[in-house]
């Protein structure tokens, strides 16, 4: 029913929490949740993504539990965008 979205801004790193009350997975199965519509993917997705930019994905869960997800990646280009400001500014 509810999820929480949060999102952490360090000096070198960039931290994204995802937790939902839903009816969570067992995450010793990750092939076998890829296969299951709605589910899997997104969660496969963001570990691999985490781990090609240099950073981790941390997946806490459990049938009945809910999940939570915390992707933490390291911030490698000038930070020197301001918010409200368009374009890119990834070196």
């Amino acid at each position: 029913e509810q999820v929480a979205v949060r999102l952490h801004m360090g000096d070198d790193s960039v931290e994204l929490e995802i937790a939902d009350d839903g009816v969570g997975f067992d995450p010793s199965l990750p092939e076998q949740l890829a296969r299951q519509p709605g589910v899997g993917w997104g969660v496969v997705g963001m570990r691999e993504r985490a781990l090609l930019l240099g950073g981790t994905c941390v997946i806490d869960t459990a049938p009945g539990k809910g999940t939570r997800v915390r992707v933490t990646a390291p911030l490698t280009h000038e930070r020197n965008h301001h918010p409200g400001e368009g374009g890119n500014n990834h070196e």
